[in-house]
């Protein structure tokens, strides 16, 4: 019998220690947190990419794999509102990785540690007989004050994304799906696929608000990643699907190849953009500030309701729609 990410996660926290005296946050966030003062905290997050799993090796180039690694650790960091300071870098080597494909990595990890003035300071290397393997070790820093977690969302909540939906997915289909050259059309969902967003700037603009209440980054899919704001919080959630932004590239490969839209957009994970909750009576400033500072607008795509865990998926007249939504479900044998 196979074990998903939740089941083993369940069995991990239950039977290690984790009892800390400097009263340390851990499994639960998408960071562990650990106090250093009574106003700073670290933020400290670790993913991994495997080979097969998460990347194919003939179709990403090193230089856009570099650039992944590091960029969807980061995101972590940005969901918590904190800044990063540095990362380490672990990586297990096969025969396939030469000197160049090496120097091609690092010029790609080096580009997302320019990005967020994050330097890597350390890691590991080891040769292995069988796929890659690559983890990322983040450490950050956030105001005590400005740390936002899943936990505190509220009943009245707007329900916020910073980034279309579903393009890092589509991008995923083209790739499984169909042989280089893409069209020009399928480049920029391509591009999402391999170099996703790096909000860190707005991350720590978000963190300093406190209207701004719940936050997380959006990395399996909204319809998964909402359910774990809901379920940490106590509350539920409406979401308009006729809110759900996605782009012109996206809409045009959805309607040429007849894929769902809303399965790509709604669950198709990877999207490392920004899921907030936001006081309602602030919603409409929040997004005039928002967009005075970075030049674009957030989108408003529904709203928390007291109904614990319930998640209701509405069309634009406020019929609950006959169908339900989930996200990536990632397992191991």
């Amino acid at each position: 019998m196979n074990l998903d990410e939740i089941e083993i996660i369940r069995i991990l926290s239950q039977n290690t220690f984790q009892k800390s005296a400097q009263k340390a946050e851990g499994i639960g966030d998408d960071c562990a947190i650990i106090p250093v003062s009574d106003s700073e905290s670290w933020v400290v997050s670790t993913d991994m990419l495997m080979e097969g799993s998460h990347f194919l090796f003939d179709q990403i180039s090193p230089q856009e794999l570099g650039y992944k690694t590091l960029a969807v650790n980061i995101s972590d960091i940005s969901a918590m509102g904190a800044t990063p300071l540095g990362s380490f870098l672990s990586i297990a080597v096969n025969h396939k990785i030469d000197q160049k494909w090496m120097e091609n990595f690092s010029m790609g990890y080096n580009k997302a540690s320019e990005i967020c003035a994050t330097p890597l300071l350390g890691g590991d290397t080891v040769s292995t007989s069988g796929e890659i393997a690559l983890n990322v070790t983040v450490i950050g820093k956030s105001n005590n004050q400005h740390i936002k977690r899943r936990n505190t969302a509220q009943p009245g909540d707007a329900i916020f994304v910073l980034n279309d939906l579903g393009d890092s997915a589509g991008g995923l289909r083209i790739i499984q799906t169909q042989p280089r050259p893409y069209f020009p059309e399928q480049i920029p969902l391509i591009q999402r696929h391999y170099t996703p967003p790096i909000l860190v700037q707005e991350a720590q603009w978000l963190g300093s608000l406190p209207e701004v209440h719940a936050m997380m980054d959006i990395s399996d899919g909204i319809a998964k990643d909402l359910r774990h704001i809901l379920q940490a919080s106590g509350v539920g959630a409406e979401i308009n699907i006729s809110k759900i932004p996605t782009s012109t590239s996206l809409q045009t490969l959805c309607k040429k190849k007849g894929y769902d839209i809303l399965e790509l957009a709604l669950c198709g994970g990877e999207d490392y953009t920004l899921l907030i909750t936001v006081e309602n009576n602030f919603k409409d400033k929040f997004s005039s500030l928002f967009y005075k500072k970075f030049g674009y607008l957030p989108y408003c795509i529904g709203h928390i309701t007291p109904y614990a865990e319930k998640l209701c998926w509405i069309d634009n007249q406020g019929v609950p729609l006959n169908r339900d939504f989930y996200g990536y479900i990632h397992e191991t044998a």
